[in-house]
């Protein structure tokens, strides 16, 4: 047996599960304390229904449009999710410079 398909494993488990992981601080980090855990609650409720729902329609996308509009869609919703993303990344960092 090989010796990098435990590293390959590990790779993939590693890019899958990290994002999830970070939401949830990014989250917990954004509100006060006395709320984080709803916070963390209420995005990983979001990500649970969306991740239970993107199979069937990507899949259902995919399977009518074919992959060049699928992947261009995946790649859209990914730039919209950076943009919406945008503000809360330059607060933090304007806050960490006044503070400085």
């Amino acid at each position: 047996q090989s010796t990098w398909v435990p590293l390959l494993i590990f790779t993939f488990g590693a890019t899958i599960n990290t994002p999830g992981t970070l939401i949830g601080m990014v989250a917990s980090e954004q509100v006060p304390q006395e709320l984080a855990a709803t916070a963390c609650g209420v995005v990983g409720g979001f990500g649970y229904l969306g991740a239970s729902a993107v199979g069937l329609l990507l899949g259902r996308i995919f399977t009518t449009a074919g992959w060049a509009a699928g992947l261009s869609l995946v790649v859209g919703i990914t730039a919209g999710c950076n943009l919406f993303l945008a503000p809360i990344w330059w607060a933090d960092r304007n806050q960490r410079s006044k503070e400085m």
